[in-house]
C-alpha cells in the first residue's frame, strides 16, 4: 500500500453537515432581517410626519439595506474563499511531500534488494581472484591487474554494506582525513577502466594538494557517479576534466564535459530524487551527490563548462562546515 492509499485512510472527525450549516446560516439571516424590518419599520413610522417623508425614509433605509448586507456578504466570501485557498495550497504541499517520500522508499527497497544479490555476485569474484593469487607468481602484469580488482571488488563491498544498511539507517560512517590528489588520482584511473570510461579522455587538469575531513565513502561514490555520468554524456572521444582549487575558506571541485549540457529548463529538477532523463535511468546516481554535499555542509551546482558541455561544481568549506547548504543551479 502506498503512502498516500495510507493516507487517505486515515479516519478524520467528521465536520458538520454542509446542508445543516446553510440552513443555520439563512435561519440567522431571516431572523436578522426580519427583526431589522420590524423594528426599523416601527421606528419610520413614527419619525413620518407625512406619507412622503415615511416613503423617503423607507427608500433610503432599504438601500443601506442592500449596502450593509452587500458589504457584509463580500467580507464573509472573501474571508471564506482565502481559507479555502490557502487549505488548497497546504493540501498541494502535503500530497508533494507524501509523492517524494513515497520515491525514497521505493529507492530504499530497492536499493536492498541489488545489495543482496550484488554480496551473492562478490562472493563468486573474491573466490576466482583468490585462484588468481597462485597464479601470479612469474606474471607480474597477472598481480597488478589483481590488485586492481581486489580493490574494486572492496569499493563495491562497501557500496553493497551501504546498500543493505540504508533501508532501515543513514551512513554510519564518520569524516575522515582525505587526501583529496592522491584520491582523486585513484578515481579517474578507476572509472577510466568503465566502459564508458575507455571512449573517453579523463585528465586532471588542475588538482591542487589538500587534505579535507570528509565522509570518504560518500565522496568517492559522488565523483564516480559524476564521471561516469559525464563520460556517458559525453559520448564516444569526450573530454573530461577534474579540477581542485582554493578560495578562502572554501575548496572548489570541478567536474567537466564536453557533452551536450544540461538544459535551462532541467537545473531545477535535476538533483531531485529520482528525476531522471535516460530511458533505464534510475536517477538515483545524484542522490549521491546531494548526499555527499549534505555530509560535509557544501553547496553543489551545475552550469555550463569552458569545454562546451556540463561543469558540476562543489563548494566545500574547510573550516566549520555546517550540517546543511543548498543545492542550486
Amino acid at each position: 500500500m502506498s503512502t498516500l492509499q495510507r493516507f487517505t485512510q486515515i479516519p478524520h472527525t467528521a465536520s458538520t453537515s454542509p446542508t445543516r450549516q446553510a440552513a443555520v446560516s439563512s435561519l440567522l439571516y431571516i431572523l436578522l432581517c426580519s427583526t431589522y424590518i420590524l423594528v426599523s419599520g416601527s421606528l419610520a413610522n413614527r419619525a413620518a410626519a407625512t406619507s412622503q417623508q415615511l416613503h423617503v425614509i423607507e427608500t433610503v433605509k432599504g438601500i443601506a439595506f442592500i449596502l450593509v448586507t452587500g458589504a457584509c456578504f463580500f467580507s464573509i466570501s472573501y474571508l471564506r474563499y482565502k481559507k479555502i485557498q490557502r487549505q488548497e495550497v497546504t493540501l498541494a504541499i502535503q500530497e508533494k511531500t507524501l509523492i517524494q517520500a513515497e520515491k525514497k522508499l521505493v529507492a530504499a527497497m530497492s536499493a536492498a534488494t541489488v545489495a543482496h544479490d550484488l554480496n551473492n555476485l562478490l562472493m563468486v569474484l573474491s573466490g576466482l581472484v583468490e585462484e588468481l593469487k597462485g597464479q601470479e607468481i612469474n606474471v607480474p602484469t597477472l598481480r597488478v591487474l589483481r590488485e586492481e580488482i581486489d580493490v574494486g571488488i572492496g569499493k563495491l563491498c562497501n557500496l553493497s554494506k551501504r546498500l543493505a544498511s540504508g533501508f532501515s539507517r543513514a551512513v554510519p560512517e564518520h569524516a575522515e582525513k582525505v587526501d583529496m590528489q592522491a584520491s582523486l588520482h585513484e578515481l579517474i584511473a578507476v572509472v577510466r577502466k568503465h566502459p564508458d570510461g575507455l571512449r573517453c579522455r579523463i585528465a586532471p587538469s588542475h588538482i591542487e594538494p589538500l587534505t579535507l575531513e570528509l565522509n570518504r565513502t560518500l565522496f568517492e561514490e559522488a565523483v564516480v557517479n559524476l564521471l561516469i555520468n559525464a563520460t556517458q554524456a559525453a559520448g564516444q572521444s569526450g573530454k573530461i576534466e577534474v579540477r581542485l582549487t582554493t578560495e578562502p575558506g572554501f575548496a572548489i571541485l570541478e567536474i567537466h564535459d564536453n557533452g551536450p549540457g544540461v538544459p535551462d529548463f532541467l537545473v531545477k529538477d535535476i538533483f531531485e530524487p529520482c528525476f531522471t532523463t535516460k530511458p533505464d535511468g534510475t536517477g538515483i546516481g545524484l542522490l549521491a551527490v546531494t548526499a555527499f554535499a549534505s555530509s560535509c555542509g557544501a553547496d553543489v551546482s551545475v552550469g555550463r563548462s569552458h569545454l562546451g558541455g556540463a561543469v558540476f561544481q562543489f563548494r566545500i568549506p574547510m573550516q566549520d562546515p555546517s550540517p546543511e547548504k543548498s543545492v542550486t543551479a
